[in-house]
């Protein structure tokens, strides 16, 4: 394992190592080796998400090519398994390994495989239950959208199954612009999908809390926006106010098809 380590030494310059496919196979296989202890297989994890966001933020689409079409279907079917064998066993930094399936869920391939995978979104969602980390919840409601985006039947079942605890989850990390956003995109996926019902009964009526929520959600977001405005941070106001703008949309949306719906409940 040290002759490996030492190759992951230099890993902000991976990507342009010669080389750098021994090195990205070395890391997918410490990954999987559930020999391993746990800290290194972590290590490996680490390092393939350095990767993966070097490659992801690259302007050469030949450059990201390099890292993501080098899985095969059946390679990322397995190192989807050993990431979630490993987000469980992992005591510390979990986040990493749902980061990188986050990464794994854009490649077509990588997103079947974690469908595949039983329990794939529920053992997501079940992460987030108890959890105090904006930056985990954000990387596993990411790879639950990514999913959701990517096979429509496990939209069908994360809304009929898990609408009250995204409605939880909306109003517990209403003040994370990481968590919002993947958050709204799962809402307008329930737009589109025959789970209405269920969405707008996910609490106590009358009229469904969605639709307040997602209002309050708005409302709070543009404060948001104020209060980094008043402190210069341009870029942070304009993210706001754009998510903001988009709960408010999606109020509007979730309230017109509760009155739609009412007069037949």
């Amino acid at each position: 394992m040290e002759a490996i380590t030492e190759e992951w030494d230099d890993g902000d310059e991976l990507a342009d190592q010669d080389g750098s496919e021994e090195v990205f196979a070395s890391l997918v296989a410490a990954v999987e080796d559930s020999a391993l202890p746990i800290s290194d297989r972590m290590l490996a994890a680490h390092r393939l998400l350095e990767r993966f966001l070097h490659d992801m933020a690259s302007d050469s689409v030949a450059g990201r090519k390099d890292t993501l079409d080098t899985l095969r279907p059946e390679q990322a079917a397995s190192l989807v398994r050993a990431l979630f064998d490993l987000m469980v066993e992992a005591e510390r930094l979990p986040a990493v390994a749902v980061k990188v399936l986050w990464t794994l869920a854009a490649i077509p391939e990588a997103a079947s495989a974690l469908e595949r995978s039983a329990g794939a979104v529920p053992q997501l969602l079940g992460s987030l239950r108890a959890t105090e980390d904006p930056l985990l919840a954000g990387a596993a409601l990411a790879v639950v959208a990514q999913i959701v985006s990517e096979v429509p039947s496990a939209a069908q079942k994360l809304f009929t199954k898990d609408g009250a605890l995204l409605l939880r989850l909306l109003w517990r990390w209403r003040h994370e612009l990481e968590v919002v956003e993947p958050l709204l995109f799962l809402f307008e996926v329930a737009l589109k999908v025959p789970c209405h019902r269920s969405m707008l009964a996910v609490e106590a009526r009358p009229a469904g809390r969605l639709p307040a929520a997602l209002q309050s959600v708005a409302k709070e977001g543009f404060a948001a926006a104020a209060a980094a405005a008043a402190a210069g941070a341009a870029d942070s106001a304009s993210a706001w106010c754009a998510m903001s703008r988009r709960a408010e949309r999606l109020a509007r949306e979730w309230n017109c098809l509760s009155d739609i719906l009412r007069p037949s409940e």
